[in-house]
């Protein structure tokens, strides 16, 4: 009887360390599983390179001919140039920039190499149009003023208000790979360009120079 009773408690205890040792095991591998949505790879670092854990149905990256366990070796593309796929956020870097045709070097788990072309869809951008607050800078000089934009597809116009010894200056753009890259005419009758990385619904970062100027502002705009 006492045999039976430690061999039913062996056998309960195995089975509750098994189940454990799995269920960590699982979450361990959820939180090295990296997903890019727009393309549908999800991707985990192994000691081999960055290797292929699921890809999503119907995705760029299934249509290219992606598969689980094959390894990324390296990616190009023209908007976010070419590197080595040394690390899952290398990779992610690099698809958050690219758009259009993008070339993965592949290292499949019979060791055979070869190219796949994966078309990515550009970038969703989120709507611009409202009031907005920007941080002009020029060395220690800063200055508050407010802005209005006005956001239609990928065209973008719009006017900053009250800056110090300019007054208004409008500018009209376009949006490019997550970039606003607009011309600006001023009050005072200068001219220029403006760069402004779109760093999500309501963060805008970049400069402004002035035509035939070395002189760069930092521009920083929230809401």
């Amino acid at each position: 009887m006492k045999t039976y009773q430690v061999t039913k408690r062996v056998a309960i205890l195995t089975t509750v360390l098994t189940f454990a040792v799995f269920s960590a095991a699982s979450a361990f591998d959820l939180v090295l599983t990296v997903p890019h949505r727009r393309s549908g790879l999800h991707l985990t670092n192994t000691n081999q390179g960055v290797k292929i854990v699921r890809v999503d149905q119907n995705s760029p990256a299934e249509n290219a001919g992606c598969r689980p366990n094959d390894l990324i070796t390296s990616i190009s593309n023209p908007n976010s140039g070419a590197a080595q796929a040394r690390t899952v956020n290398a990779v992610i870097r690099m698809l958050e920039d690219a758009s259009g045709d993008t070339t993965l070097s592949m290292l499949n788990p019979a060791g055979r190499r070869f190219n796949l072309v994966m078309r990515l869809p550009g970038r969703i951008a989120p709507n611009l149009t409202g009031w907005w607050r920007a941080s002009i800078r020029l060395g220690g000089f800063s200055h508050q003023v407010s802005v209005q934009i006005i956001h239609n597809n990928n065209q973008v116009r719009g006017t900053f208000f009250g800056i110090p010894f300019v007054g208004n200056s409008s500018f009209d753009g376009l949006i490019q790979n997550g970039k606003i890259v607009a011309n600006y005419r001023a009050d005072n009758g200068k001219k220029g360009k403006i760069w402004l990385d779109m760093r999500g619904d309501s963060d805008l970062r970049g400069t402004s120079r002035e035509d035939g100027s070395n002189t760069v502002l930092d521009l920083a705009l929230t809401r």
